[in-house]
């Protein structure tokens, strides 16, 4: 079967058991909307039914992955009061579908991946990085706090010392070091990026469902101990959205 959707600001194709999501905004660099997350919440939840998807790649167009959250989303979140619980709101949904994915989950990045590019990584199984490129987390540049459960998964995975730089001091992470501290697997040149992400998806959608979905099971994280984390940041993040320390940052980001 191959199909695909051009709807909105999100690709989405299947083909050999393969579906593939690709933020589709590179004028504005992929940053990630409300409508976007609700979309790609909605293609992962809907694939874990789905028999006929058994590899999930994520991927981008333009020069970036993703410059991470778009700003005028996230000022108008600070400019009135939220209308959902916190694990309803657009974002929240797309994080808790990527806890709970089933399927082998690959990332193609290139170019920047910042915020959420750099955290939904942490949920991926296969991560293929294009020379050049970089990871970045700016959450406290923007009066926020880290999410998508990368204040726990991070510093277990290269110290706490290393998160810290990181997540705090917002250093960027080079392809090549993202792939020594194991946050990516392998770094190819940028024109090899989507046949080599591709093929191992393909490698890994052609192994038995069931026995991946088991392995995949038992080499998680405890996913109520991460759920409840998740939750913890994410009600800590959206107090901070609501403070006059990032309503400042938002507009003054906005006024450029």
């Amino acid at each position: 079967m191959n199909s695909i959707d051009t709807d909105n600001d999100i690709l989405c194709s299947l083909d050999n058991s393969l579906l593939r999501l690709t933020l589709n905004r590179p004028t504005k660099l992929n940053a990630l909307t409300s409508s976007m997350y609700e979309r790609l919440a909605d293609e992962i939840t809907q694939a874990q039914k789905n028999d006929m998807v058994r590899a999930i790649l994520l991927d981008g167009i333009g020069d970036n992955f993703t410059a991470g959250n778009d700003i005028a989303d996230f000022a108008g979140y600070a400019t009135k009061e939220p209308l959902k619980a916190v694990e309803e709101r657009p974002g929240m949904r797309f994080l808790f579908a990527l806890l709970d994915n089933t399927k082998p989950l690959i990332a193609a990045i290139h170019g920047h991946a910042v915020g959420v590019g750099l955290t939904l990584t942490l949920h991926c199984d296969y991560v293929v990085v294009a020379e050049g490129s970089q990871f970045q987390a700016p959450f406290l540049d923007l009066g926020l706090v880290p999410e998508a459960g990368s204040s726990l998964i991070l510093p277990q995975l290269v110290g706490r010392r290393k998160a810290a730089e990181i997540l705090l001091g917002g250093a960027p992470v080079s392809a090549e070091e993202a792939v020594k501290l194991g946050i990516a697997n392998t770094v190819v040149p940028i024109k090899a990026l989507s046949e080599t992400a591709e093929n191992y998806a393909i490698k890994l959608a052609s192994k038995p469902p069931k026995a991946m979905r088991e392995s995949l099971q038992l080499m998680s994280v405890d996913k109520k101990v991460l759920r409840e984390h998740m939750l913890r940041e994410a009600r800590v993040f959206f107090d901070r959205l609501q403070s006059s320390e990032a309503k400042k940052i938002f507009a003054e980001f906005l006024s450029r």
